[in-house]
């Protein structure tokens, strides 16, 4: 098994199993700019996280707008 030749032996490398051994071997062979991200298969998570990010901060400030035109509404009563 490749773990076991693996020469880096941190304090993690419990981490190394069937589902993440191939981050850790492209990250030992792949040195080329965006080799390692296809060798890894880590382009779709960091995708998935830019989406899920754009779509948390859309949230925020949706909420921040209702916040404020709740507030702007209240304010605009108590004048009327």
């Amino acid at each position: 098994m490749w773990a076991e030749r693996y020469t880096a032996w941190g304090w993690r490398i419990d981490d190394i199993d069937e589902t993440t051994w191939r981050v850790y071997w492209c990250a030992q062979t792949e040195q080329s700019g965006g080799a390692f991200e296809q060798c890894a298969g880590t382009t779709k998570r960091v995708t998935a996280f830019i989406i899920a990010a754009v779509a948390l901060a859309v949230c925020i400030v949706v909420a921040i707008g209702a916040i404020v035109w709740s507030l702007v509404r209240r304010r605009s009563r108590r004048f009327a």
